[in-house]
């Protein structure tokens, strides 16, 4: 599971919520974090100290706001006919 790729796609998603969303669900054997400084493996690793599971109902806000995410919407990749490299360098 790419933790926070849905912010792509959605604009004013707080990342932390992703990784606490995806810590939360009861389904996924591994979740992918992207680490592209010292503070953000810093914050992650303080996301992961402090973890408590989200409530049953901010689990369901956050589903609705990954609605668009999950009906691929507004990324070419996500949208039904896309192939990879069909582009001009």
């Amino acid at each position: 599971m790419k933790v926070v790729r849905p912010r792509e796609t959605i604009a004013g998603l707080n990342p932390v919520d992703l990784i606490k969303y995806a810590f939360s669900l009861k389904d996924p054997d591994v979740v992918v974090i992207g680490m592209d400084s010292i503070d953000v493996v810093k914050s992650n690793l303080e996301i992961l100290r402090n973890f408590k599971p989200l409530s049953e109902e901010r689990m369901k806000e956050l589903a609705q706001e990954l609605t668009p995410f999950y009906n691929h919407e507004n990324l070419p990749w996500m949208k039904p006919g896309y192939t990879d490299g069909n582009y001009f360098a």
